[in-house]
């Protein structure tokens, strides 16, 4: 599943193992992938890779692999460092996992809770058509204009690359609903508060 975008796939690091990968998905065959894990530190494991997906110019491949299956692992390609073949089974992709996989939530990391919901967001009108043009997700429901700000409905599965997204634009977003996203948007915004208290 590959996007076309203004700049080659080749720019960036982890893009020359894209081909291959992407054979190795077309073929169904597993592949010993040897890569920097998110401790930083060197981990192979045997992967039937199914998807490959991009987010802010960064390659990913959803897969299961041998060490840790039945759950999903997801390996960002700059993270890669060696891709070799194997003869270990390829492991059958499970019918969850399709083209529309990753169609409730903004970037790569599912929830658990992997329901969506409706999430509302309270916008300044300064930085809404950038917004508006930037759209945030594709559920994104006909706005509702007030005076200083406008509302926007989304259907959407919460997720930490949401939370990003929302806090990018500081005060110029408020999240309505639902109240634990709006609690974890607060808590995140406290910490960032006690971080520049303390900072020296």
């Amino acid at each position: 599943y590959l996007r076309e975008t203004s700049e080659s796939y080749r720019d960036f690091s982890g893009g020359v193992f894209i081909e291959k990968i992407f054979n190795l998905i077309w073929e169904k065959r597993a592949a010993k992938i040897t890569y920097t894990n998110k401790k930083e530190k060197k981990e192979s494991v045997i992967i039937s890779g199914y998807l490959l997906k991009e987010y802010n110019l960064r390659w990913y491949l959803l897969g299961i692999t041998k060490e840790y299956q039945p759950n999903t692992s997801l390996i960002a390609l700059d993270k890669i460092i060696d891709i070799q073949e194997t003869k270990e089974p390829y492991i059958k992709k499970p019918k969850h996992i399709d083209k529309d996989y990753f169609k409730n939530i903004v970037g790569v990391t599912l929830p658990k809770d992997g329901a969506p919901k409706d999430v509302v967001l309270k916008i300044k009108k300064e930085v809404w058509p950038i917004l508006k043009a930037r759209q945030l997700h594709w559920t994104m429901r006909p706005p509702v204009e007030h005076e200083d700000h406008v509302a926007v409905k989304f259907k959407i599965a919460p997720n930490t690359e949401l939370e990003n997204k929302i806090l990018h634009w500081g005060e110029n977003i408020v999240v309505v609903e639902p109240p634990e996203l709006r609690e974890r948007i607060m808590e995140r915004t406290k910490e960032m508060m006690k971080n520049y208290n303390s900072a020296h």
